[in-house]
């Protein structure tokens, strides 16, 4: 895929005929990262693992990979440990952070704090799981790009967060400066963030408005701050 051009939707990504439940390729951003900062042999948490793609990458990698998420129906590796877990049941969280205090080299949250209640109590949820010194990989919908932040202007909706969104269970719009102070806050260190996923430059799709708004909205883009583009953001942190 052009990241100048786009026509229609972005194709539905796979690895291995695992659906990639994440932007056009932020899967592979990430595994570069994890690969430059976690040793091969690690244990590493896949924290909302879909059917298993990045758990079958990670494994693929030289990695020992846990993965948990609250649907176990569409979760298709039977070589990887799999705990069911709601994240928003205080229970069942409870459970799990007793079971795996301090027990990660690493974890990762790809698309997933955005699916939760209380994203600042996720935070500190994952830094209890994780070993001193490891790192904690998460991904969120970059509500503060160029286009989101036109169409904020006119709705008061964010891109992503809009009425048909809760279908999906998107709840929790955090942008980049919210996320590095989640992070500051914990008590992280070394943290970086990204930009993350696809964001075309010309998008043509079969909306006449949208692509009006798309085209329009580019004059208002060299004035921006900020991670202004890539439909997500990803950031790394260390304990």
């Amino acid at each position: 895929m052009s990241k100048f051009l786009l026509l229609g939707s972005p194709k539905t990504e796979y690895y291995k005929n695992l659906l990639m439940k994440a932007d056009i390729g932020l899967h592979e951003q990430i595994i570069s990262h994890i690969r430059k900062n976690v040793p091969v042999g690690s244990v590493i948490l896949d924290f909302g693992a879909g059917e298993g793609a990045m758990s079958q990458r990670l494994v693929d990698s030289g990695y020992k990979v846990i993965a948990i998420d609250m649907d176990i129906e569409h979760f298709k590796l039977t070589d990887v440990e799999f705990f069911q877990v709601n994240f928003n049941k205080t229970e069942e969280i409870k459970q799990m952070l007793d079971k795996y205090n301090s027990y990660f080299d690493a974890i990762i949250g790809i698309e997933v704090i955005e699916h939760v209640e209380n994203p600042w109590e996720y935070i500190r949820m994952v830094k209890s799981m994780v070993k001193d010194n490891g790192y904690i990989f998460i991904s969120t919908p970059n509500i503060t790009n160029w286009l989101s932040r036109f169409k904020f202007l006119f709705t008061g909706r964010f891109m992503g967060f809009d009425t048909d969104s809760l279908s999906y269970g998107h709840i929790s719009p955090i942008s980049e400066f919210e996320l590095r102070l989640i992070l500051e806050t914990a008590g992280f260190k070394n943290i970086k963030i990204y930009k993350g996923g696809a964001s075309p430059t010309i998008w043509v799709t079969k909306n006449f408005m949208y692509n009006i708004s798309h085209l329009f909205s580019l004059f208002f883009y060299p004035f921006m701050k900020g991670i202004k583009s890539g439909n997500c953001i990803f950031s790394i942190a260390k304990k």
